[in-house]
């Protein structure tokens, strides 16, 4: 019976990993169901299983019935180990985070400080299970509007994760980033760049020797790049920064803006930005003529990549999908975005993010779209559609379409052969 609760609760986790939430969410409840009544609401079994379930509605925002069941897990452990016993501690802090995510900032805060000692006590004070609660409590610490509170703990997080996984293991670079948005988010961002910057290039380092991108890489570089913007860089100068720190070069401090280089004109100038909001327009209007729809497709065609919502783990990665009533007579489309800016606000308008926030981008050399595009036409997708976030209607192409463009915009000359 234990071995096929685990089966069930192990395949309801992978399903809420993809697009299938109805499907996980009914392993995990049968998984419980199960558990309850052959195993008995003391077998750390059930324990699991509630808390597994739990984390899955806190993540839907069904807080009431989450909150339940951590709180059903914490009792449950209470009564096999004790109040302060490891197994506790870590029901505790589950139960913290679907309060946290409820914005119930005081009371998540409370049961991290109960938490902590069990596990600087057990694991050790040096211990990663230790830090993990310590950087939960300073997140909740910068929402509450306190970070003065946050930044010492977040600075201990990043030191005991140094000694205990390494520099440069991706963890470290997690908790650079907090201390990084923090950092930025009270008006230091010159301070916020060293520690953004080395966010950035572990995850590079990561893929270079794992040859897998880790999943957080592409919203690495898109703050990054918001950052270096901030700062005063114009676009092609960030670029250019981002593409040395990718490709391994040196890449010095930025000068301080009191400087006279910092001040000195950019000979080259800024690249050009495409206004794909202006081009649209041009191509959707009534009296739009063919050179308004080349125009559109070759800014499109010219860029080096195009974003995508991600779905799913590796090696299953795929573009998020969605139907729109009002284009293409309700057709599944594929949600392309031009720049990294569109898909954060399209993922937040649309609840696509992670618990904090956090969004898995699927970036696609367009050289090579034709390929992906084939695999999604079998899957009965129909149509590209771009930039569809509340601030604009986008523009949209079927994707049996897509070849004949690219090749007719080859014939003209109006993008690479």
């Amino acid at each position: 019976m234990h071995t096929e609760i685990t089966a069930l609760s192990n395949d309801g986790l992978r399903l809420a990993q993809s697009s299938d939430r109805d499907g996980a969410e009914r392993q995990l409840r049968q998984a419980l169901a199960l558990a309850e009544r052959h195993l008995g609401a003391d077998d750390p079994m059930t324990g699991v299983c509630l808390s597994n379930l739990g984390d899955f509605l806190g993540q839907d925002g069904r807080t009431e019935e989450a909150e339940s069941l951590m709180r059903r897990a914490v009792a449950a452990e209470e009564r096999l180990h004790g109040p302060e016993a490891l197994e506790t501690a870590y029901a505790l802090n589950n139960l913290a985070l679907v309060l946290r995510r409820a914005g119930r900032l005081a009371e998540a805060e409370a049961l991290y400080r109960r938490v902590l000692p069990i596990f600087e006590r057990g694991p050790g004070p040096e211990s990663p299970e230790a830090a993990s609660v310590m950087n939960n409590l300073a997140q909740v610490c910068q929402h509450s509007g306190r970070s003065e509170h946050a930044e010492p703990l977040m600075r201990r997080v990043i030191e005991v994760f140094e000694r205990q996984r390494g520099p440069r293991h991706p963890d470290v670079a997690v908790a650079l980033n907090n201390l990084a948005r923090l950092l930025e988010d009270s008006g230091r961002a010159r301070e916020a760049e060293p520690l953004s910057r080395r966010h950035l290039r572990i995850f590079q380092e990561h893929e270079n020797e794992t040859g897998r991108p880790h999943r957080h890489k592409r919203a690495a570089i898109a703050a990054y790049g918001d950052l270096l913007l901030a700062l005063g860089l114009d676009r092609r100068r960030a670029q250019q920064r981002i593409d040395d720190l990718l490709l391994g070069r040196e890449v010095h401090e930025l000068p301080d803006p009191a400087s006279p280089a910092a001040t000195a004109p950019d000979d080259a100038g800024p690249a050009e930005t495409p206004d794909f909001d202006r081009l649209s327009a041009f191509a959707d209007d009534a009296g739009a003529s063919i050179d308004d729809q080349n125009a559109l497709f070759r800014a499109a065609f010219r860029l080096n990549e195009w974003y995508f919502v991600a779905r799913g783990e590796l090696p299953d990665v795929r573009p998020y999908v969605a139907s729109n009533p009002t284009i293409a007579g309700g057709a599944p489309m594929v949600k392309a975005f031009t720049d990294t800016r569109r898909l954060h606000a399209y993922a937040r308008e649309n609840a696509l993010t992670g618990p904090e926030g956090d969004v898995q981008i699927l970036a696609l050399p367009v050289h090579t779209i034709l390929f992906t595009t084939a695999d999604l036409e079998t899957q009965g997708v129909t149509h590209i559609h771009f930039n569809g976030d509340a601030a604009s209607h986008g523009f949209y192409i079927p994707l049996a379409q897509l070849p004949l463009v690219q090749r007719h915009l080859k014939r003209l000359g109006l993008v690479p052969g």
